[in-house]
């Protein structure tokens, strides 16, 4: 059980209704002008939810290794700090988590096809570039734009294209 609250702190699952609100609002927009397929709605609120596990964790990952994240740092899960976690098992982490979020993904490209593509390719690239390199938006001061835009308008544009079929 500890190893489970570990990761659970890694993850940093309380800041999940970041990614949860969208695709409940989303939804609900969808339902309210059509049909929904319940299956797809809990495939997204996965898919959503193992893409923002995978970035917190790229994040910790990479403000660890930078020097950026310390023992007095807030705001980091702590866990590399706090030797709860070493830097090969968060990496682990963040190859099952972009897996299981890529799976999902797969399974939306072959519906609809390259549109979700685009949605994801962002989407991913975005996660991983918040922080990881070549590029890191978090540590040239554009991190606040990309997070406005993957968990605003992107995501809320690409959960209505699997949910309804289209952009609305």
């Amino acid at each position: 059980m500890k190893k489970l609250q570990i990761w659970i702190q890694a993850i940093r699952f309380y800041s999940f209704p970041a990614s949860v609100v969208p695709v409940l609002i989303t939804a609900s927009i969808v339902y309210y002008q059509q049909t929904i397929n319940w299956l797809y709605f809990f495939l997204v609120l996965c898919g959503v939810c193992f893409l923002h596990a995978a970035t917190n964790l790229v994040n910790d990952y990479y403000d660890y290794l930078n020097g950026y994240d310390t023992k007095k740092t807030l705001g980091s899960s702590g866990v590399l700090t706090g030797d709860l976690l070493r830097t090969e098992d968060v990496l682990a982490g963040i190859i099952v988590f972009y897996f299981m979020a890529i799976l999902i993904g797969v399974f939306f490209v072959y519906q609809y096809g390259i549109s979700v593509f685009s949605f994801l390719l962002v989407g991913f690239w975005g996660s991983y570039l918040y922080t990881g390199k070549p590029f890191s938006f978090k540590y040239n001061a554009l991190g606040e734009l990309l997070v406005f835009l993957l968990m605003g308008p992107l995501l809320f544009a690409g959960i209505s294209l699997v949910l309804a079929g289209v952009v609305q």
